[in-house]
């Protein structure tokens, strides 16, 4: 295969990695995706002099491919997150799965809600979404104050979040330096068919040692003690306040900018 394909050990290995000789494998019946791999990182041996190389056009006798008699098999499956990663890497675009498929275990355990089920909520439900950052902004407001625009995506749709001077004091430099976010906020009603969210906290999801606990929702104690910019100011309150300041900037008519 090595010698007849004309390839590079590394555009070899990129191939490999990519699943483009899975279906050569499984005729074979041999190894998988990982054996594969670690077998075309191995020296292919000497090279065949050019006058025993096949010819351009040339047909091959039915004998089967020696790399693959030749592989040692027993690697563990490449993970499914591995895989992704691998695709987002060379081509940028996740083919095998969504990115965000690989932390569904953990979305579960937090109450995570998805983008679809977003818009049969009531306005200024308290909702925690997650997804990879698509999109970021920070246009230039009739208030003056930055307030920055996030748009990520969970696999079934795109979650717009604003993040207003106090949500930004509370996040800090990971809302333009995390690729994967996680975001506690309030539903907001920008039409009949448009939603967004109005951020009150957000983390890094890569991290998981700083991520809120199961049950972050529907914690009574967090409820009455947490505070988002002030000591004694609930989280209703705050929603009131963040929609008081959404109709200031201009921003109840024309939901999340760009929309």
């Amino acid at each position: 295969m090595r010698a007849r394909s004309g390839l590079s050990r590394t555009s070899l290995n990129h191939f490999a990695a990519l699943g483009a000789f899975d279906s050569l494998q499984a005729r074979t019946g041999r190894g998988n995706r990982a054996d594969l791999i670690e077998h075309l990182r191995t020296p292919a041996g000497k090279v065949l002099p050019q006058r025993y190389r096949p010819i351009h056009g040339q047909l091959a006798l039915p004998l089967g491919d020696l790399d693959f008699a030749n592989m040692a098999i027993g690697a563990a499956q490449t993970p499914l997150d591995e895989v992704v990663r691998t695709e987002l890497d060379l081509m940028s675009i996740d083919v095998t799965a969504h990115l965000m498929e690989s932390h569904a275990p953990l979305l579960r355990s937090l109450g995570v809600s998805h983008s679809q089920d977003l818009l049969g909520m009531r306005n200024g439900t308290e909702v925690l979404v997650a997804g990879v950052r698509v999109a970021t902004q920070t246009p230039p407001m009739r208030g003056g104050r930055r307030v920055v625009f996030i748009s990520v995506d969970d696999g079934t749709g795109c979650v717009d979040a604003t993040f207003f001077h106090e949500a930004q004091q509370r996040c800090g430099p990971l809302l333009f330096s995390t690729r994967l976010l996680l975001i506690h906020g309030l539903t907001r009603r920008t039409g009949p068919r448009g939603i967004s969210l109005q951020a009150l906290d957000a983390w890094d999801l890569s991290e998981k040692s700083a991520l809120p606990g199961p049950g972050y929702l529907s914690d009574p104690a967090r409820a009455r003690n947490e505070s988002f910019g002030s000591s004694t100011k609930p989280v209703r309150k705050t929603g009131q306040s963040l929609a008081a300041r959404m109709a200031a900037e201009d921003l109840d008519t024309r939901g999340y900018l760009g929309a």
